[in-house]
């Protein structure tokens, strides 16, 4: 047994030697993730494409920096802190403080217009427009079959940036006098956050989100717009709600992601560990565990049971 643990402990060493003098590996990028045989006929490919660039500009910050953001984060910076401060206030205070790399970037682009800060974002990420735009030529739909429980959704955090750099590309485009551009940008951000929306109900959050982004842009911009621009996005009507509600399809596939889940729950050591894990453990907590501990293979099947006649119950008042 000893001899076992010690060939356990070398191989540990061995193991953390190799991977210390290893190069660090790129992150994987989203199409990889989500995709990872691409197929070309779903546009959802061309949204987790221009994603990919939108990481790789790492320049989202630019998307709505101002001179006197940079000049808030320059006096915030330079501030000291005040005196007779504990050693956990101070700690605090240092939390809120701006970072280094904050400050440098402020002292750098402090007398940039607002216009400049725009025309240095897209220039870094403004090609991922014209892959989003061809992926809404596209049929789109969620590549993933199914969901469950360890599912994860790394794409949404970028899609809301990506909205962004259209917000920031149609900027850039009224601002030169290209309104069309301009528009064809918050049109196409608009039809992105449509055409996420009807995953489960975190995509239907996300693409609101979006949408609201796009909206917003187009609020704004109302001044800018020509006749011709006003007809395109009047032509988006019918696309937007021409169809079944992107909601009923958002509460129809989260209902059907909680009862494919079910049994996963029920069956997963961490799920049923759930409540003596938590910080606030109560007494109802604990004894909600023992009594899921304890069920035989049977009543949780009983259990399970009563648990999908009342989501179809549920599902069917939400429809």
């Amino acid at each position: 047994m000893i001899a076992v643990i010690a060939s356990i402990v070398l191989l540990g060493n061995c193991a953390s030697t190799v991977s210390a003098n290893l190069k660090p590996q790129q992150p994987q990028s989203l199409l990889q993730q989500v995709i990872p045989k691409p197929t070309g006929n779903n546009g959802y490919e061309e949204y987790l494409m221009a994603c990919d660039i939108v990481r790789a500009a790492r320049n989202t910050w630019l998307f709505d920096a101002t001179p006197q953001r940079f000049e808030e984060t320059i006096a915030a910076f330079e501030v000291q802190p005040p005196k007779g401060l504990t050693k956990e206030l101070l700690e605090e205070w240092e939390m809120d403080r701006p970072s280094l790399e904050e400050y440098q970037r402020a002292k750098k682009y402090r007398h940039w217009s607002v216009l400049q800060l725009r025309r240095e974002a897209f220039a870094g990420a403004g090609k991922a427009l014209d892959v989003l735009n061809r992926g809404n030529k596209k049929p789109v739909f969620d590549p993933r079959p199914n969901f469950n429980l360890e599912t994860l959704f790394p794409e949404y955090a970028q899609m809301k940036a990506l909205a962004k750099l259209a917000v920031t590309g149609a900027y850039v485009a009224f601002a030169e006098g290209r309104s069309k551009q301009g528009t064809q940008y918050l049109c196409d951000a608009i039809i992105l956050g449509n055409n996420i929306s009807d995953g489960v109900l975190i995509a239907r959050l996300v693409g609101v989100a979006i949408q609201s982004i796009g909206f917003a842009a187009i609020e704004k911009h109302l001044s800018n717009l020509s006749s011709l621009d006003a007809r395109e996005l009047e032509s988006l009507a019918p696309q937007l709600i021409g169809s079944t509600p992107m909601v009923l399809k958002s509460i129809d596939k989260e209902f059907k992601f909680m009862d494919s889940s079910l049994d996963e729950i029920f069956n997963s050591a961490v799920e049923m560990d759930y409540f003596s894990n938590s910080e606030e453990t109560t007494i109802a907590d604990e004894s909600a565990n023992q009594f899921l501990a304890g069920m035989s293979p049977a009543q949780e099947q009983q259990l399970i049971s009563l648990c999908r006649v009342k989501l179809k119950r549920h599902h069917a008042l939400m429809r």
